[in-house]
């Protein structure tokens, strides 16, 4: 059977190699920025609980550059989530535990005596113009964990001046440091994180979709949201500096990636509206979205306009979630962006399958056996609180499959809950309208 995850939404449109790079906007957070903070839009879920983490800009998580630590007070300010209840200590956000604590939604947490840090806030920028301008690549150096649930940093934009925003998708995870908080560089790699120890800072560099073209209201943001599960303040939360957008001549264009999961394999497959000296593509794999090796080599087409290429990962085994993603590389030029990340996981346990994710106004449901099983589905928020309930009879036959019904489902990200097949399925969905 087929099984389909994309972990994130990610851009369409990503540049391999940049030439000639002219600025369009930049800003490290000093006085003047333009940037709104603690803001809400039409991605958020509405929902936060009496304490939400905030964000802050500040010299508390400062930049020290890829590959170091962070650390306070070194000279350098930086956009990041901080606390509530602690303040701002850098990028070090209120975990909650609220709901751990067996008292069902973020409600009754105040009776009991305990705060609900539930957050879903963004920090924007000011309108950025980008008339005559294309091939827009944006870069910024982060740090970025969460470690809970659902504790994630999102980047979003906006090519109407704020009226509604779009999801580019969850900033990587960085990875930890071990060592105290300093002023000095520095930084052992990969560093187990464990809710205490500093965020490494890292860069981010992908192309924005062709929309943000030539058009004078673009906007960009950073979403914060955590679930209230975590007992205590965890470290990092994400923090931010230095975000560029540039202009640049393109090595090679290229198509989102994408997956299919086959019964016994997975294939990948990209393609390129022109290429530009280039040599090929190096693929990788890894079992964390975070940490990659090289598992083949597609070889490129050099100087050439759309062409198609095709992965087969035949590798995998049953029951394993795999993501991937694939590096070019050029004969002129050592700069390179990675593609998107994707997964895909092989299971032989069943054939229940509910897409799209994300989903807009309707999910599709499939299984075996489809007239003669009947399934439960729970769909509940990161409170824990049931949004919806449905089982087979709540389905509805549009002519080519089942479906369920989403329109009165607010956006924003839940979990959902199978049962009634040879076993329980659990997962998330993000409901996008």
């Amino acid at each position: 059977m087929k099984k389909f995850r994309v972990p994130f939404k990610l851009l369409v449109i990503f540049s391999a190699s940049l030439l000639n790079a002219q600025t369009v906007y930049n800003t490290s957070f000093s006085p003047g920025h333009g940037w709104t903070l603690n803001s809400y839009n039409n991605l958020t879920t509405g929902v936060e609980g009496d304490s939400p983490n905030i964000w802050y800009v500040s010299d508390a998580e400062s930049n020290k550059g890829v590959g170091n630590r962070g650390g306070a007070n070194c000279g350098n300010v930086t956009l990041h989530v901080g606390s509530t209840m602690l303040g701002d200590g850098g990028a070090s956000y209120d975990g909650g535990g609220c709901t751990n604590f067996g008292l069902g939604p973020c409600a009754s947490c105040v009776a009991n005596g305990l705060y609900c840090v539930k957050t879903d806030r963004a920090a924007i920028s000011p309108a950025i113009n980008t008339t005559a301008q294309t091939g827009l690549t944006l870069s910024f150096l982060y740090i970025h964990l969460g470690t809970a649930l659902l504790d994630n940093g999102e980047i979003i934009y906006s090519v109407n001046g704020g009226s509604t925003w779009i999801s580019l998708g969850v900033v990587p995870k960085s990875g930890c440091c071990s060592g105290a908080a300093s002023c000095a560089v520095g930084c052992t790699n990969n560093a187990a994180c464990t809710g205490s120890h500093q965020g490494k800072w890292s860069l981010y560099s992908s192309m924005l979709p062709v929309s943000c073209e030539n058009i004078s209201n673009l906007m960009l943001g950073f979403r914060w949201y955590n679930d209230d599960v975590s007992t205590a303040a965890k470290d990092p939360s994400i923090a931010v500096d230095d975000v560029t957008i540039t202009t640049s001549i393109l090595s090679v264009q290229a198509s989102l990636l994408q997956s299919v999961v086959n019964p016994n394999d997975i294939d990948l497959t990209w393609s390129t509206s022109s290429e530009n000296h280039n040599k090929g593509f190096t693929i990788e794999r890894g079992e964390d979205g975070l940490n990659f090796r090289p598992i083949g080599y597609i070889t490129g087409k050099n100087n050439s306009t759309q062409q198609r290429y095709t992965f087969n990962d035949r590798d995998v085994k049953q029951g394993r979630l795999y993501y991937y993603r694939y590096k070019p590389e050029e004969d002129n030029d050592k700069n390179f962006v990675y593609s998107n990340i994707v997964s895909g996981e092989l299971t032989d346990e069943t054939h229940f399958k509910m897409y799209p994710n994300p989903a807009n106004d309707a999910l599709i449901v499939t299984f075996d056996q489809m007239e003669q099983t009947t399934i439960f589905i729970e769909l509940y928020d990161a409170c824990g609180k049931t949004i919806s309930n449905y089982t087979t009879k709540d389905f509805k036959y549009n002519g080519s499959g089942y479906f369920i019904d989403t329109k009165a489902i607010s956006n924003g990200l839940y979990f959902y809950k199978v049962s009634g097949l040879n076993k329980h399925l659990t997962g998330k969905l993000i409901i996008q309208h």
